[in-house]
This record gives C-alpha cells, structure tokens and sequence, in this order.
C-alpha cells in the first residue's frame, strides 16, 4: 500500500498551487445548492455499508443537503460512521451516494497520501469552482467497485466550495491526490 501511495504521489507531483494559473470551471455542475437549498431535514441513519456500483444511487444526481441538517447530532452521527466505514474499507474519501443516500456530501482524509492518518475533512454541497488546464490520468479505484482500476483524467488543482458539519461555508485550494479525491 505504502509503495502504491508513493507512485501516485510521484504521478501527480506538480507545481505548487498557490503559483498555479486558474481558469474557469468549464462545465456545468448542476445544482448551485446556495441558490437552491433543500429546505427538507433528513435522518441520517448511523450504520452504513459501502452499497455496490449497481445500486441505483450511485447513477443519479445527488440532492443538496438541507442547512436544516448543519450542526446536528444526526449528522455528526452519520459523518463518523461514513469515517469509520471508509478507514475499515482502506479508502482516502466516501461519498453518502456510495453508502446508499443520495445526498452531496463527502469525506476524505486529510492527507491522502498517509496511511496512517486518521484526520478527516467533511464536505456538504460541495462545487468545484475553479481548476488549472494541467490534467493527468492515473490509475484509481473506487470503494462501490472493489477490486478495479480504472484510468480517468483528472485535473491537477481544484478550488472547491463546501460547507462543513457545523455549517461554516469554506474554500480550499487542493492538489494532487487530494484534488483527484474531491472529483
């Protein structure tokens, strides 16, 4: 694994991101879910279970999370068995589409690259707002489809836009592995 993280690091080295030239996002992302909220509280449930690539969900365009769910009990709830799911899985990221709740919302560690962190940042609404022209392709996987490996072009830097578990709306710069996890 440690040798694994190591090629995609050395893959998707690149220039730093502050120094990196942004051009706008080219295609349409959907739902603007600061435009358009979910006005509809929803219970997360609190036991989860990376659903397979057949299931439906994970085929359709996920709905905005209410800000009637920012900052509650059920979501931290369900945040931190998406976690423990997506560390027991050996995964760097979780969408609430893999485990069967059409919903934007995410996880992924920190720092990807280290298979022994265990620090993890939460991702509600999020919308990549901006990225450099420099793709690269590299071998990924994907928890709903164990076992495969596909090739996908992916951009080097995002910008993305997200709101957190307590409902404070962010902005972070990310690259490499991190920014190949957060698309």
């Amino acid at each position: 694994m440690t040798k694994l993280i190591l090629l995609i690091s050395l893959f998707f080295a690149g220039p730093a991101f502050a120094q990196a030239e942004y051009w706008d996002f080219p295609i349409d992302t959907g739902i603007d879910c600061d435009a358009n909220p979910n006005p509809v509280a929803y219970p997360f449930p609190n036991r989860v279970a990376v659903s397979p690539n057949s299931e439906p969900v994970l085929h359709v365009v996920a709905h905005c999370v209410s800000p009637a769910n920012f900052a509650t009990d059920n979501l931290r709830a369900f945040a931190k068995d998406m976690t423990r799911q997506m560390f027991a899985s050996n995964g760097v990221g979780l969408a609430a589409p893999q485990v069967g709740l059409s919903f934007r919302f995410f996880d992924t560690k920190k720092n990807p690259y280290s298979p022994f962190d265990r620090q993890v940042e939460f991702y509600l609404n999020p919308r990549i707002v901006a990225t450099t022209d420099r793709l690269a392709s590299g071998a990924e996987g994907c928890l709903s489809i164990p076992g495969r490996r596909f090739t996908v072009p992916r951009w080097m830097n995002v910008r993305i836009e997200y709101t957190n578990l307590e409902g404070v709306r962010k902005q972070a710069d990310l690259s490499g592995l991190a920014a190949v996890v957060v698309q």
